[in-house]
């Protein structure tokens, strides 16, 4: 049995019946990443693949992909490879002791500018689905508890939202809610036995397709490029500790518990917001030293 028919089985007896259809997609891709660009590694007979072809082909994605997909292609190799020796396919795994490449480049996410951020705003309401947008920029959901979220899991009198289906335990969270975001929640229509909250034109509840056409049709309206929901995550985070947050309250509402991991993977200061923060230095300068270095350096400008 070769890598390539065994890590397919492997995905359809183990992991698409007992993981979350995302993981499922997601081990799917990187099988199809090494298929299209590894086609001799993965045409190898299971039980004689080694250490050093594995590495090999690790090194080769570092130079073209993200160390994201490289870890992601390390966890695929090693858990099919131990669940192969469990039923005796080999007796070894290569994929154990795998290193990713120093130079796989980083993949980040970055929020949208503020003037992004308005013209997404200003967009929404006139395009299908628009207001789902605005509700992600809102709540920093991430796309599978949106598209999970029920009738009950609201409150509106008290505006709280209860997360309970989440990627982790800490992500099962309250999220006090804007009054606009309560306001799109509200307007949502109700059809019949329906339990979900946000449901496409056709009744049928919000998807991962739905939303990522919702993507592509602001990118045409306003001219942006990227658009996907976690740049409304990192847009959601950026903002609430720009406007004074504290560290632990984003990190909670975001279902992380690390707070360091919120603030370096999330955050990232507009530049906007950057200008405003070096004003207060300036501010503090003149009334520090009575604006006489500001006095020198607008003479200096105008002999120049």
């Amino acid at each position: 049995m070769t890598l390539k028919e065994w890590t397919q089985e492997w995905i359809e007896v183990y992991v698409t019946p007992h993981r979350r259809p995302k993981t499922t997609r997601c081990y799917q891709d990187t099988l199809n990443n090494l298929c299209r660009n590894f086609g001799d590694f993965v045409e190898t007979d299971i039980d004689k693949v080694t250490g050093v072809q594995v590495q090999k082909v690790l090194n080769q994605m570092g130079k073209t992909y993200s160390k994201s997909l490289c870890k992601t292609t390390r966890v695929l190799l090693n858990q099919s490879f131990r669940t192969a020796i469990q039923n005796d396919l080999t007796n070894h795994n290569p994929a154990l002791y795998l290193k990713i490449p120093s130079y796989a480049a980083e993949r980040t996410v970055f929020p949208f500018s503020s003037e992004e951020e308005e013209k997404i705003r200003k967009a929404a309401p006139h395009i299908l689905n628009g207001w789902w947008a605005v509700f992600f920029l809102e709540t920093g959901l991430r796309i599978s508890e949106f598209t999970a979220l029920e009738w009950k899991d609201v409150d509106l009198k008290n505006q709280i939202l209860c997360v309970r289906k989440a990627k982790t335990e800490s992500g099962i969270r309250l999220v006090p809610l804007t009054q606009l975001a309560a306001w799109i929640i509200a307007k949502q229509p109700t059809k019949g036995d329906n339990p979900f909250i946000f449901k496409s034109s056709r009744g049928t509840p919000a998807s991962p397709t739905s939303i990522q056409k919702l993507c592509r049709r602001l990118e045409q309206e306003t001219g942006i490029s990227n658009i996907h929901c976690h740049r409304f995550r990192h847009t959601f985070a950026t903002n609430f500790l720009e406007a004074g947050a504290e560290d632990k309250a984003v990190a909670q509402i975001m279902g992380h518990t690390d707070v360091n991991f919120t603030k370096n993977r999330y955050i990232h200061l507009k530049m906007d917001f950057l200008v405003l923060q070096i004003g207060l230095l300036e501010k503090k300068s003149t009334t520090e030293f009575g604006g006489a270095q500001k006095n020198a350096c607008t003479n200096q400008k105008t002999s120049i």
